[in-house]
């Protein structure tokens, strides 16, 4: 946690005209930047707060609230910023416009209305998504040429496919609406812990499962996250939210500017590896991802 705070202190000075003080007034107030708790969110606050502090800024990260607490304290000021995904505001908003098909800019579009009326600048996309995702091992996907849900529609009828429990009951936007799109049905469907999905596909008890698109493992195990070509699942571009009153300070938002559209999925794998399985420190991940783009010196 970074947290700089300038306590001013008056000093009696012997030498003072008698009767006479001088007030000092206080130093500016810490950019309060909002954390969920894992891997990613960790990282990108780190590169958010380098960023901010290169351009003179004092921050402070506060870390452990999830995204609905997250929203309302950006939207009250007690958080200035955070990264959220675009579907997860999608399903705060109250009035939110109903979808079937689940194209990412029209999500966009409706999310960052829905953000201007209470109040929070949506400043832009991180550049990645982190959605639900059906993943196959990359050489039975090359030795079909599948890159794409629809290409399973062939192979679907004989595939065991491991789901998460939430994903495998969700009707509007799981695996129930998956198959209803691409009209297509797996042989069998395992629910299990979403710990033990990884484990099943690489020793063979399952031939799909359902991910995260910045999970490593994807990387480490050398998987194919299929393109969802008919937007049955929601995107969920991560995103940059700023309370309304930060977000008027024009060198603010320029200072912010190279988190925009600058990190892609498969780096963020890469980034969220450093942090999952060599145990790296956040900040040194955060710090050198953006010495590598020039952005900030050692």
């Amino acid at each position: 946690m970074r947290y700089l705070t300038v306590i001013s202190v008056l000093i009696a000075l012997g030498m003072m005209a008698a009767g006479c003080s001088q007030v000092i007034p206080p130093g500016p107030k810490a950019v309060v930047i909002g954390v969920m708790p894992f891997n990613e969110q960790y990282i990108l606050g780190e590169m958010t707060a380098l960023l901010l502090e290169k351009g003179g800024y004092q921050t402070e990260i506060r870390s452990g609230m999830n995204n609905a607490a997250l929203y309302e304290a950006v939207k009250s000021g007690q958080v200035d910023m955070y990264i959220d995904y675009t579907s997860s505001v999608y399903y705060q908003l109250p009035n939110r416009v109903p979808v079937d098909r689940w194209a990412p800019d029209e999500v966009y579009s409706i999310v960052e209305k829905g953000l201007a009326g209470d109040g929070i600048l949506l400043a832009g996309r991180a550049g990645f998504r982190n959605d639900n995702v059906i993943v196959v091992p990359s050489a039975w996907a090359a030795q079909r040429n599948v890159s794409k849900i629809s290409d399973l529609a062939p192979y679907a009828k004989d595939m065991v496919f491991g789901s998460d429990l939430v994903f495998h009951a969700a009707e509007e936007d799981g695996l129930p609406h998956v198959e209803k799109v691409y009209n297509l049905s797996f042989k069998e469907v395992r629910s299990m812990d979403p710990a033990l999905t990884f484990i099943a596909l690489q020793s063979g008890k399952v031939d799909a499962i359902v991910a995260y698109s910045t999970d490593s493992r994807i990387s480490l195990f050398n998987l194919t996250p299929l393109d969802d070509d008919l937007y049955a699942m929601p995107p969920y571009h991560a995103i940059l939210l700023v309370n309304g009153e930060r977000a008027k300070d024009e060198k603010l938002i320029t200072t912010l500017s190279p988190l925009i559209d600058g990190i892609d999925s498969a780096t963020m794998r890469d980034l969220n590896s450093r942090f999952d399985v060599d145990k790296e420190d956040p900040k040194l991940i955060a710090r050198d991802y953006l010495v590598s783009r020039g952005l900030i010196t050692m």
